[in-house]
């Protein structure tokens, strides 16, 4: 949620380490006006949800901040996807198939 990331930036401002908090983030938000820049310039890890994509750009972009001279937090706040009976649907088909329970209760 919005708070998460708010706390975060405040514990790594307490600690002295607010400079050097990266994060996962998705792809389209690095073309935010301002924030989203800001985040494309300062070394932030940009998803695109496609997993054969995302696995180079994650060990890429992992070995380079293993480079850096000081301690890095490197954040991860996995975000859902929006609740819809097409999508309920298609995660029942996969679950039937692949033998997995079929969830009836779901947060959104």
């Amino acid at each position: 949620t919005e708070l998460d990331w708010l706390y975060t930036w405040m514990m790594g401002d307490r600690l002295g380490l607010l400079g050097n908090c990266r994060a996962f983030a998705k792809d389209s938000l690095k073309y935010v006006p301002v924030i989203g820049w800001a985040w494309a310039m300062s070394d932030m890890i940009f998803l695109k949800r496609d997993w054969e994509k995302d696995q180079v750009t994650m060990m890429n972009s992992i070995n380079k901040l293993l480079d850096y001279p000081s301690t890095i937090w490197l954040l991860l706040f996995p975000e859902g996807t929006r609740f819809t009976k097409g999508k309920h649907r298609a995660s029942l088909e996969f679950a039937a198939q692949s033998g997995f329970p079929q969830l009836e209760h779901h947060l959104s």
